[in-house]
């Protein structure tokens, strides 16, 4: 079934794309693309930007090792601040680093979970 966007009506099945418009005159002119065509013409109108093969691989491992470190580097402060005693002496509070670290390290976890799970299941499929 066409979805009508304006005067032009597209329709996607698997990789394939038709795009029907009135023509005039009661005719109706109809293009069928594929996948490939839309991702090359996306390309050279600059909406994407072309990669060589590897380069998004290459990429999203830099991204994944980064946000690792960072996830790393939280959790130490946090270990680092939780012995720090609160001034003034009395009951035991959370200090407002000890806080803001905590929530850090929740959030930086948060990033991290998708990855973690992605590298076991990964090392499941892929022998070492």
């Amino acid at each position: 079934m066409f979805t009508k966007l304006y005067d032009m009506a597209y329709q996607i099945e698997g990789d394939q794309i038709d795009l029907e418009q009135d023509a005039g005159c009661g005719e109706v002119s109809l293009v069928n693309l594929h996948r490939w065509h839309i991702s090359h013409l996306a390309e050279l109108l600059g909406i994407v930007k072309a990669m060589p093969d590897g380069e998004s691989q290459k990429i999203i491992t830099t991204l994944t090792r980064r946000l690792r470190l960072l996830r790393d580097r939280i959790e130490h402060l946090n270990d680092l601040l939780a012995p720090v005693p609160c001034y003034p002496p009395g009951p035991k509070r959370d200090s407002a680093e000890e806080l803001y670290s905590g929530v850090l390290l929740d959030l930086a976890n948060e990033f991290c979970a998708e990855l973690d799970s992605a590298d076991s299941a990964l090392e499941s499929v892929v022998p070492q």
